[in-house]
């Protein structure tokens, strides 16, 4: 039972709940939440994703739905070209594909034995599992379900390929995928076109599907520790804050002041962030944004629907090199997400704003000069248990022309404070000369 058609002022009072173990089968209904109960008095029951968008192309309008993901216990959810993965912290993965007509994730049966790790995906579909093993999977027909599901195990990577040597990271652009090993090398495989592997070797798809090509960053002294990924174009962060990037320069999203450099296969430093230490880099299709360690947010790229919004420095078209963020309040931001043509921002008060193309989506705004828009979630969830609050995290992922919206229960981590402590005794060690303790003396002092 999926809940579509939401435009305008449209609101949801309905949401659509996960089975404890499993999605419901193809044939089976999903069941709406009772609109009567009190959620509230339930533990950790406030947990929701929520699609948005087209994320089959071939639909007209935007549609979207909402799940109850509260007995999933969701680690992290990616969003590709025409699919979404949803990853459980024991291990299991769910696929919501586009050629599956109920519009429900299904669980991947084979990841209840095989608990995954961790998940990558673009148009490729890629599963790291607790083991170290490595699957990448291609949509079959148009349907990744079928992939995934028929003889998994014919898209098990052999690990000799890459030396056996133990993956830190992998991110996917089109048509090819950067695998990051704790040697500090970087292995690509699929299509460089643009050079977008790190390397000279081959010029296209074809001559690079079988193979995986080693980049060259020997012009990089420090650690790497994240690879990203947009179209075609290839990113590093390295251990100082530093950012270098290769391949496509057309849309501006190699973050290079000159577009005409020759060898753009070279990972080569991004500009203008001399004073800057970044933290993350976030990549979209064609554009990418940068969080600094200071607080502070960049962005490069295309800009053609205004994905970043529109300043006197952040023009409509081609943003070339990095430029501060000044469409937003950089201070504010939580989490930003970039995906095809549009950026999406969660606040530190688990406000949602989205920016960009406006006529894929029902949540994107109509003009795309218009600047950042707040969507406002309570318009859409009427559920009190499920509205975001301050014992929640908001998450973002992103697909072409899509997005996925979720909430985790934010665990912080046990921190002491003792200043409404009392202190009732102290404990004195006599230490001899050999390291034992003599003897004890205990007194109380005055309790205040």
């Amino acid at each position: 039972m999926g809940i579509k058609q939401l435009f305008g002022q449209s609101k949801i009072t309905e949401l659509t709940e996960i089975n404890q173990l499993h999605f419901p089968k193809l044939n089976q209904p999903l069941l709406p939440l009772d609109n009567n109960k009190n959620y509230n008095n339930i533990p950790f029951h406030n947990e929701f994703l929520m699609i948005y968008g087209k994320v089959n192309w071939n639909n007209e309008k935007g549609s979207f739905q909402i799940f109850d993901t509260s007995k999933i216990n969701v680690k992290k959810v990616i969003a590709g070209e025409q699919f979404i993965l949803i990853l459980s912290n024991n291990g299991k993965c769910y696929l919501f594909d586009t050629n599956n007509k109920e519009n429900i994730p299904i669980l991947l049966k084979w990841t209840v034995d095989e608990p995954i790790e961790n998940i990558f995906g673009h148009d490729y579909l890629i599963l790291l599992t607790k083991k170290g093993e490595l699957f990448t999977f291609k949509s079959q027909n148009g349907s990744y379900l079928a992939a995934l599901e028929n003889n998994y195990l014919q898209n098990k990577i052999d690990l000799k390929k890459i030396n056996y040597e133990k993956i830190i990271d992998i991110d996917c652009g089109n048509e090819f995928y950067l695998i990051l090993t704790e040697n500090n090398n970087i292995y690509g495989f699929g299509s460089n076109y643009c050079g977008q592997l790190g390397t000279n070797e081959g010029s296209s798809y074809e001559e690079n599907n079988t193979t995986f090509k080693k980049a060259n960053t020997k012009n990089i002294k420090s650690k790497i520790i994240k690879v990203y990924c947009t179209y075609n174009t290839s990113i590093i962060l390295t251990e100082d804050g530093k950012c270098y990037a290769c391949g496509d320069s057309t849309y501006s999203a190699d973050g290079q002041l000159d577009k005409n450099y020759n060898e753009k296969s070279n990972f080569k430093l991004i500009p203008n962030l001399e004073n800057e230490f970044i933290e993350k880099v976030i990549p979209g299709l064609f554009f990418v944004g940068l969080k600094a360690k200071s607080g502070k947010y960049f962005v490069f790229g295309y800009n053609n629907y205004c994905q970043f919004g529109r300043s006197d420095t952040i023009p409509q078209g081609n943003v070339q090199g990095p430029r501060l963020l000044n469409t937003f309040n950089s201070y504010d931001i939580e989490e930003m997400e970039c995906g095809g043509y549009n950026t999406t921002i969660v606040t530190k008060n688990r406000d949602v704003y989205i920016t960009g193309l406006g006529s894929d989506a029902p949540f994107y705004p109509v003009k795309t000069t218009d600047g950042f828009v707040n969507l406002n979630l309570k318009n859409y969830i009427q559920h009190e248990a499920f509205i975001p609050n301050s014992k929640m995290k908001l998450k973002l992922a992103m697909g072409r022309y899509f997005g996925v919206i979720y909430s985790i229960v934010d665990v912080p981590k046990n921190v002491w404070n003792f200043k409404r402590s009392i202190k009732l005794n102290d404990l004195d060690l006599i230490i001899g000369s050999d390291e034992s303790v003599v003897s004890e003396c205990e007194f109380m002092d005055d309790i205040y």
